[in-house]
């Protein structure tokens, strides 16, 4: 895999070569942290593409709750959970699957 920091330079790389990012580019990058347990990094790309006015889809989502509960950021997790219904996306199992453990892992069952 590659390192995060390699992942955010091809990312400004793209920008800076004229080549129009999209949500799945973005969505990679919030993969790539998810799985590095970098949720704030993954918090980050995920402004950043909002801010580039793309829209969130349930990829980009699915991975960005998957690095809040690798971080056990549940709250921030069930967050963006919230924040899927402003963007007309509905929950999949993957979304199901990661909040459940998100919670599990700080035991917020309650």
């Amino acid at each position: 895999a590659l390192p995060i920091s390699l992942g955010l330079e091809l990312l400004a790389e793209m920008q800076h070569d004229s080549v129009e990012s999209n949500v799945i580019s973005f969505s990679a990058l919030i993969s790539a942290c998810a799985k590095s347990e970098r949720w704030e990094q993954a918090l980050s790309v995920y402004e950043h593409m909002k801010g580039s006015e793309l829209n969130p889809d349930i990829v980009s989502c699915n991975a960005l709750i998957s690095a809040c509960e690798k971080g056990q950021q549940w709250e921030a997790a069930l967050s963006f959970w919230a924040e899927m219904a402003l963007h007309g996306l509905k929950p999949n199992i993957i979304t199901y699957s990661a909040m459940m453990s998100a919670c599990e892992k700080c035991m917020q069952w309650e």
